[in-house]
């Protein structure tokens, strides 16, 4: 057998992952014994016996089994992390009897895709959490215990950051201090009082006189009814009912508010609801003295409704009491499919599906900012609304009256569609596909200097009366693309650039007035190639001059066929382009 010394050996850089396949030499000084053993040995032994010392540092506390020391002027960090971004990353402490299912505490993180919907379906990925698993359901065991043990010492809470300013809570040994609004679903229950901000007492329940001590209300001098659901009394009191305060008279409403709790309010000004489709669900039920299906108007109240609403019980309103477009948005589509009023709200898109048989839609006073649909053939009313930056395009028949406001473009394009634009304020452009149109009052912008304010498809009908067609910046007039039946009244366009189709069957003029009285008028003007036609058929193209007196004309004279004179002796008529014809007068009758 050959010798070698260990000094002669190789270094091993790494050793085995199964480091039961690694050996070591080792000596065992008590028993003066030399012998191999397996890396997994070493590791299992290792500190069997003795404490896991990293770091090198002295050992401070008293029965410790693994000490991890260092020193940094920035800190020092333990890191457990798992690679799996399915799992989680867990340090667990538990007892002598825990069986790995309960008895432990567990403090973690989940993995960046971390989903467990049934056994853990409260943790979602990236969430930290600590948690007590007990040794039962039934048992007060297992109780997590977070505090300080100095007498000063506080527990603080911080949400959304790290500074002082993220501060919510602050538990102290004398006091819990809430530093936002606490809101509590459930009840509230006290073995004290109430001490509020004006250092009033509260001791025992809210009842129709005070029984705190030097309290004040904002009510205590004025007289309010009040309605009581259970015994269906309404009472003239001093007070208000604390439990679900709200004004008697007022029972059809439905109001909602994005600050309230959640949705378990009974829709009242006092007590509403969180979501417009809570109060679609309130709509069908009894109130008060109101019956079911009864309560018709829904109040929002000022702020955001991140909801896509669909109106389809007859006769709502959907009201708020803000301005147009101030601070009550529905951001999402409103959908409406039956008759209906909507009033004062702005809304991202709003669509109308209703039919004519489910009544009118009242659309007033609101601010629609992508796009307006109407598909339907409901009879439907825009009072003053602002669409100035919306579509509007109307694929269903029925009729559709726009009074007042303001819209980016409008689109009509369904024969049976009946459309009338009365007073707006300002549209965009304008195109008749299909359908009839009559614009009135109105100002129609085109999109370029050199596009049509009104395009008007064959087939299709249009009466523009009394309206302005302008360019963009309103600086001057626009052109127009008629191809259908069209009349044109008393409106400003740019003719000489726009396309008038000629009378045909699928359109042209339609221009023609028809009036039981007389025309009173400084003056009628005719365009090139105009007439006027009598009762009887026959027209006139040029001016009656009428019987000149004493203008005698000579054979050659200027003038024009059907032009007449006379003088004491001959009467004239113009047969030809300066050519006259004279006739003797006689001197007797």
């Amino acid at each position: 057998m050959s010798t070698i010394k260990i000094s002669q050996l190789p270094a091993l850089t790494s050793i085995s992952s199964n480091t039961q396949n690694t050996l070591f030499i080792a000596v065992d000084l008590p028993t003066s014994t030399t012998g191999k053993l397996t890396g997994k040995a070493l590791a299992q032994g290792l500190f069997a016996n003795e404490v896991l010392n990293v770091g090198n540092n002295a050992i401070v506390y008293p029965n410790v089994i693994g000490q991890f020391a260092g020193s940094s002027n920035t800190y020092l960090q333990i890191n457990l992390q798992n690679f799996n971004s399915n799992g989680s990353s867990d340090f667990v402490a538990s007892t002598s009897d825990s069986d790995n299912s309960v008895k432990y505490i567990d403090f973690g993180i989940s993995g960046n895709t971390y989903n467990d919907p049934i056994n853990y379906s409260a943790f979602k990925a990236y969430d930290g959490y600590m948690y007590v698993y007990g040794p039962s359901n039934t048992s007060q065991q297992g109780n997590l215990i977070i505090g300080t043990a100095s007498t000063r010492a506080n527990i603080v809470f911080l949400v959304g950051g790290l500074g002082t300013g993220n501060i919510v809570g602050r538990v102290s040994n004398s006091s819990f201090d809430f530093l936002k609004p606490v809101y509590v679903t459930g009840n509230v229950n006290t073995t004290g009082s109430f001490i509020f901000s004006d250092g009033s007492v509260q001791t025992t329940a809210y009842t129709s006189v005070y029984a705190q001590s030097g309290a004040t209300s904002a009510y205590a001098t004025q007289k309010v009814l009040q309605y009581n659901p259970s015994t269906n009394a309404v009472t003239y009191s001093n007070t208000l009912d604390a439990v679900r305060a709200y004004i008697t008279g007022y029972s059809s409403e439905i109001h909602v508010s994005p600050v309230a709790v959640d949705d378990t309010g009974n829709g009242t000004i006092g007590d509403p609801v969180k979501t417009i489709a809570r109060a679609k669900v309130l709509l069908a039920a009894a109130f008060e003295t109101t019956a079911a299906g009864q309560r018709k108007t829904i109040i929002l109240h000022p702020g955001s409704y991140a909801e896509d609403v669909t109106i389809d019980t007859q006769y709502t309103v959907l009201t708020t009491h803000e301005l147009v477009g101030k601070s009550t948005t529905l951001a999402g589509t409103l959908t409406l499919t039956t008759g209906c009023t909507v009033d004062g709200l702005k809304m991202t898109n709003l669509v109308i599906s209703g039919s004519s048989a489910g009544g009118s839609i009242d659309i007033i006073g609101c601010t629609v900012t992508t796009a307006t649909t109407k598909t339907s053939t409901a009879y439907t009313v825009f009072r003053g609304c602002d669409l100035s930056s919306s579509t509007l395009s109307i694929t269903g028949g029925g009729t559709t009256i726009l009074n007042g406001g303001n819209y980016f473009t409008l689109t009509v394009n369904n024969a049976a569609a009946g459309v009338l634009a009365k007073s707006v304020v300002s549209m965009g452009p304008v195109t008749l596909t299909l359908g009839t149109l009559q614009l009135s009052d109105t100002l129609i912008y085109s999109a370029t200097n050199t596009s049509y304010a009104i395009t008007q498809s064959a087939n299709s009908v249009i009466t523009i009366n009394n309206c302005q067609t302008l360019i963009p910046d309103l600086s001057n007039v626009s052109r127009n693309s008629l191809s259908g039946f069209y009349s044109i009244l008393s409106s400003v366009y740019d003719r000489p650039n726009s396309i008038l189709a000629t009378l045909s069957a699928t359109g042209g003029p339609l221009n023609s007035i028809i009036y039981d009285q007389y025309i009173n008028a400084d003056r009628l003007i005719l365009s090139a190639g105009g007439r006027i036609t009598f009762p009887d058929a026959t027209y006139q193209t040029t001016a009656y001059t009428g019987l000149t007196p004493n203008d005698t004309k000579a054979s050659n004279a200027t003038g024009t066929a059907g032009q007449t004179s006379y003088d004491s002796n001959y009467f004239y008529v113009c047969i030809a382009t300066n050519t006259w014809r004279r006739v003797a007068l006689g001197s007797t009758y």
